[in-house]
């Protein structure tokens, strides 16, 4: 009866773990991109916090891989987001596409799937200043605004 009872706490708490995927802490080997059109993939590498680490580069340069991790690719997920916004693609989404894992040697191969939209370009802003307005002079507001522009 003892036996029993301590056998059924044992896979209860078994079950009750939670467990990381198999690829989590998996060296990421490479990253790809499809769909950038506009954006290459080095400026993109750049700006992401993952980064791909080539077997060559492991063994000559000694260059620490990066370790994958779910948490991380979301953030640049949205990174990736943020930056095609930026550049005008408001409607800019990302997808993770299937991992490819080698389990023997412990590597993960990254997609990302870019759908860039249609990007918005600004083409004239006008400005109209009221004649109530105090101390404005128009020709300083312009160049002020030409600065950052």
């Amino acid at each position: 009866m003892r036996f029993r009872l301590l056998l059924l706490i044992f896979f209860v708490s078994l079950a009750g773990t939670t467990q990381l995927p198999a690829q989590e802490n998996y060296e990421v080997r490479k990253v790809i991109f499809t769909g950038n059109k506009t954006l290459k993939k080095d400026f993109l590498l750049e700006k992401m916090a993952l980064k791909e680490v080539s077997w060559l580069e492991k063994k000559f340069t000694k260059k620490e891989p990066f370790l994958y991790s779910r948490e991380m690719m979301d953030l640049d997920l949205e990174r990736l987001i943020r930056i095609y916004q930026s550049e005008g693609f408001l409607n800019v989404q990302t997808a993770l596409q299937p991992l490819v894992v080698n389990e023997k040697k412990q590597t993960v191969k990254i997609e990302i799937e870019i759908t860039e939209g249609e990007p918005v370009i600004t083409d004239t802003i006008s400005l109209e200043l009221i004649q109530n307005a105090r101390n404005t002079d128009p020709d300083s507001l312009l160049r002020r605004l030409s600065g950052k522009l």
